[in-house]
């Protein structure tokens, strides 16, 4: 669960912080880069609100499905000219941490759900830093990697979670 959120936090991070720097590598306008990166937040406030409703019954599940179109989506930075794709993310990576948050409530209680806390914060300082030494034209392999890692954590947490208990799946 902490493994997790660790991956959220940093995946959502590390695209909102440096895809901005990417597409200018990649020759985007810097008019563009800001009203992408502008929709990129738009997108995952729609994200929210939108796919609340969706999240409600097998929710792991469907995270899952949204992490495994996220993986596809930052495919597309690796193809300049879909690269503009990325505000897609925003969408896809949305309910991710209340769809976490909403379990560890469920399976570790409300007590150590602070701990998501922490381990977003992890999340949020420990990867995008690591980012801040790459190259720009490494950094579309560097979103993929840890966008992979976030789908594999979200696979490994359904497979406990349904493992050890049936009332987890709903």
């Amino acid at each position: 669960m902490l493994g997790a959120t660790v991956t959220y936090v940093a995946a959502e991070l590390v695209v909102s912080s440096f895809s901005g720097l990417y597409l200018r590598h990649l020759n985007y306008e810097p008019r563009l880069v800001g009203v992408l990166l502008s929709l990129f937040w738009v997108a995952f406030t729609l994200g929210r609100l939108g796919l609340a409703a969706l999240m409600a019954e097998r929710p792991l599940v469907r995270l899952l499905g949204l992490h495994l179109l996220a993986l596809g989506t930052v495919a597309c930075y690796l193809v300049p000219p879909l690269a503009w794709a990325f505000p897609l993310l925003g969408f896809l990576l949305a309910p991710t941490f209340p769809t976490l948050y909403s379990f560890a409530r469920e399976a570790i209680g409300p007590h150590t759900a602070t701990h998501l806390f922490y381990a977003g914060a992890v999340g949020a300082n420990l990867i995008p830093a690591a980012f801040a030494w790459m190259p720009p034209g490494a950094l579309g392999w560097g979103m993929l990697g840890v966008m992979a890692w976030m789908a594999l954590a979200t696979h490994l947490l359904r497979s406990q979670h349904e493992a050890a208990s049936p009332a987890l799946r709903s």
